[in-house]
Protein backbone atom coordinates (compact mmCIF):
# COMPACT_ATOMS: atom_id res chain seq x y z
CA UNK A 1 0.00 0.00 0.00
CA UNK A 2 1.03 3.69 -0.99
CA UNK A 3 1.84 5.91 1.82
CA UNK A 4 -0.40 8.43 -0.08
CA UNK A 5 -3.38 5.75 0.48
CA UNK A 6 -2.82 4.64 3.69
CA UNK A 7 -2.92 8.75 4.65
CA UNK A 8 -6.19 9.13 2.71
CA UNK A 9 -7.87 6.24 4.26
CA UNK A 10 -5.99 7.51 7.77
CA UNK A 11 -8.06 10.94 7.03
CA UNK A 12 -11.44 9.29 6.52
CA UNK A 13 -10.92 7.47 9.62
CA UNK A 14 -10.45 10.24 11.34
CA UNK A 15 -13.05 12.06 9.69
CA UNK A 16 -15.90 9.51 10.32
CA UNK A 17 -15.11 9.39 14.07
CA UNK A 18 -14.91 13.71 14.37
CA UNK A 19 -18.60 13.55 12.32
CA UNK A 20 -19.79 10.80 14.55
CA UNK A 21 -18.68 12.83 17.72
CA UNK A 22 -20.38 16.26 15.67
CA UNK A 23 -17.42 17.97 14.86
CA UNK A 24 -15.78 18.41 11.64
CA UNK A 25 -12.61 19.70 12.24
CA UNK A 26 -9.44 20.51 10.31
CA UNK A 27 -6.24 19.27 12.27
CA UNK A 28 -4.97 22.17 12.84
CA UNK A 29 -8.10 23.37 14.79
CA UNK A 30 -8.19 20.22 16.72
CA UNK A 31 -5.86 21.13 19.21
CA UNK A 32 -7.56 22.51 22.05
CA UNK A 33 -6.82 25.71 23.98
CA UNK A 34 -7.40 26.36 27.73
CA UNK A 35 -10.58 27.28 28.38
CA UNK A 36 -10.97 30.77 30.84
CA UNK A 37 -13.96 31.68 32.62
CA UNK A 38 -15.57 34.84 32.18
CA UNK A 39 -16.92 35.70 29.22
CA UNK A 40 -16.58 34.75 25.86
CA UNK A 41 -14.84 37.77 23.85
CA UNK A 42 -17.02 39.67 20.84
CA UNK A 43 -14.86 38.38 18.61
CA UNK A 44 -16.43 34.62 18.58
CA UNK A 45 -20.30 36.73 17.79
CA UNK A 46 -21.11 34.79 14.36
CA UNK A 47 -24.06 37.09 14.27
CA UNK A 48 -23.81 41.17 13.24
CA UNK A 49 -25.21 44.18 15.00
CA UNK A 50 -28.42 43.69 12.55
CA UNK A 51 -28.86 40.14 12.93
CA UNK A 52 -28.72 40.77 16.59
CA UNK A 53 -31.12 43.52 16.90
CA UNK A 54 -33.13 40.74 14.96
CA UNK A 55 -32.64 38.18 17.16
CA UNK A 56 -34.32 40.66 20.14
CA UNK A 57 -36.71 41.15 18.42
CA UNK A 58 -37.74 37.73 17.50
CA UNK A 59 -37.19 36.88 21.46
CA UNK A 60 -39.61 39.78 22.17
CA UNK A 61 -42.59 38.47 20.27
CA UNK A 62 -41.96 35.01 21.55
CA UNK A 63 -41.98 36.19 25.47
CA UNK A 64 -43.72 39.39 25.63
CA UNK A 65 -46.60 38.67 27.60
CA UNK A 66 -48.56 41.71 25.92
CA UNK A 67 -47.68 40.22 22.52
CA UNK A 68 -48.63 36.94 23.54
CA UNK A 69 -52.04 38.58 24.81
CA UNK A 70 -52.67 40.83 22.05
CA UNK A 71 -51.03 38.10 19.10
CA UNK A 72 -51.11 35.03 20.38
CA UNK A 73 -51.94 32.38 17.93
CA UNK A 74 -50.90 34.63 14.72
CA UNK A 75 -48.03 35.27 12.59
CA UNK A 76 -46.36 39.09 13.46
CA UNK A 77 -43.82 41.45 11.73
CA UNK A 78 -41.69 43.31 13.57
CA UNK A 79 -39.11 45.78 13.84
CA UNK A 80 -37.34 47.37 16.98
CA UNK A 81 -39.89 45.86 19.54
CA UNK A 82 -42.85 47.17 17.33
CA UNK A 83 -45.57 44.94 15.60
CA UNK A 84 -45.69 46.21 11.97
CA UNK A 85 -48.27 43.73 10.74
CA UNK A 86 -50.58 40.61 11.60
CA UNK A 87 -52.01 37.75 10.34
CA UNK A 88 -52.97 33.96 10.05
CA UNK A 89 -50.00 33.15 8.16
CA UNK A 90 -46.40 35.09 6.90
CA UNK A 91 -47.96 36.44 3.64
CA UNK A 92 -50.94 37.74 5.48
CA UNK A 93 -48.68 39.24 8.19
CA UNK A 94 -45.90 40.42 5.73
CA UNK A 95 -48.67 42.05 3.64
CA UNK A 96 -50.04 44.30 6.40
CA UNK A 97 -46.82 45.25 7.51
CA UNK A 98 -45.91 46.31 4.48
CA UNK A 99 -48.72 48.66 3.51
CA UNK A 100 -48.04 50.63 6.58
CA UNK A 101 -46.18 53.98 6.53
CA UNK A 102 -42.74 53.96 7.57
CA UNK A 103 -42.29 50.22 7.34
CA UNK A 104 -38.75 49.37 7.50
CA UNK A 105 -37.67 47.11 4.68
CA UNK A 106 -38.80 43.56 4.11
CA UNK A 107 -35.08 42.51 5.07
CA UNK A 108 -35.29 43.80 8.67
CA UNK A 109 -38.62 42.54 9.76
CA UNK A 110 -38.98 39.35 11.64
CA UNK A 111 -41.48 37.30 11.33
CA UNK A 112 -43.23 35.43 14.18
CA UNK A 113 -45.60 32.68 15.16
CA UNK A 114 -46.51 34.15 18.44
CA UNK A 115 -47.30 31.85 20.87
CA UNK A 116 -50.64 31.55 22.98
CA UNK A 117 -50.92 32.99 26.20
CA UNK A 118 -49.79 30.53 29.26
CA UNK A 119 -52.18 30.88 31.75
CA UNK A 120 -51.41 29.55 34.97
CA UNK A 121 -53.27 27.59 37.04
CA UNK A 122 -54.32 29.76 40.49
CA UNK A 123 -52.94 29.00 43.99
CA UNK A 124 -55.09 28.58 47.02
CA UNK A 125 -55.17 31.33 48.87
CA UNK A 126 -54.35 30.68 52.61
CA UNK A 127 -57.37 31.58 53.96
CA UNK A 128 -59.38 28.89 51.88
CA UNK A 129 -56.86 26.36 53.86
Amino acid sequence: MKADSADRIRDRVLLSSEVKKGAIMSREQTKQTPMTSGPIPSTYSYLTEEEKKMNEDYEWCLNDPDVRRQYGGQVVAAHQRRIWGAGRDLGAALDAALKQPDCPPKKFLVLVVVPYPISLPSTPSSSAM
